[in-house]
């Protein structure tokens, strides 16, 4: 394992974020040139483990069949190499492919998964605990996507808990307070989300969604 642990950690550290990146403002293109770089970088078979990059590029194409079987690859590689800390990727995208499917009751489940395999990680302190409070959104959404209302007001809690200035997660109680019939909270959380995300690309994913939701709830306001 030793020979892949640098161009890995590399292919980890600086492209993996870019494939990210490209996928958040719809570039999936984009995303399939940078991992293409770093699959370059890494030999066989470890270069699987960026299968789960793979993944999230085929679930942004709707590729749905596609992105299961990278995900499987990846798991494949965790699993020959007992790289155990990182089996929240494979919990984290069966999340995303769940809902993706309408299968809100599985996405919650893999999501809180992804959440309890990162607490009980070895790396604690690392980076890897940055994505913990978007991760609690992520697990807001499919709750309240399955009617679980007060699981998904749960998530939001611990969210707020970890980073209280996530705009990610005021997003998510825009949806839940849109959800329980509260409009004008839902209207100030959106808001407050795009605050946050004022210097953000306009055309990044999420920015986009808040501000269609933005526009739902104005819709749902009293009139007069």
């Amino acid at each position: 394992m030793n020979q892949y642990q640098a161009p890995l950690a590399r292919a980890l550290s600086v492209y993996a974020p870019m494939v990210r990146a490209y996928n958040s403002i719809d570039d999936p293109d984009s995303a399939q040139e940078v991992l293409d770089i770093a699959t370059g970088m890494i030999a066989p078979p470890i270069d699987q483990f960026l299968a789960f990059n793979e993944a999230d590029i085929l679930i942004k194409r709707g590729d749905l069949e596609g992105a299961e079987a990278a995900v499987q690859r990846g798991e494949t590689i965790i699993d020959q190499f007992k790289l155990e800390d990182a089996r929240y990727l494979v919990f984290m995208l069966e999340g995303f492919l769940n809902r993706r499917k309408g299968d809100f009751e599985s996405s919650s489940e893999a999501f809180q998964s992804a959440l309890d395999q990162i607490n009980r990680s070895v790396l604690g302190g690392s980076d890897l605990y940055q994505e913990l409070p978007a991760l609690q959104a992520e697990l807001a959404e499919s709750r309240i996507l399955s009617g679980h209302l007060d699981a998904a007001e749960k998530a939001l809690e611990e969210g707020f808990r970890l980073d209280p200035n996530e705009p990610l997660l005021w997003l998510t109680k825009a949806r839940f307070q849109l959800a329980s019939g509260l409009p004008q909270l839902a209207q100030a959380s959106v808001n407050y989300a795009l605050a946050i995300w004022n210097d953000a690309d306009p055309e990044y994913e999420d920015v986009i969604s808040a501000r269609a939701l933005q526009r739902e709830i104005s819709l749902s306001l009293p009139t007069g």
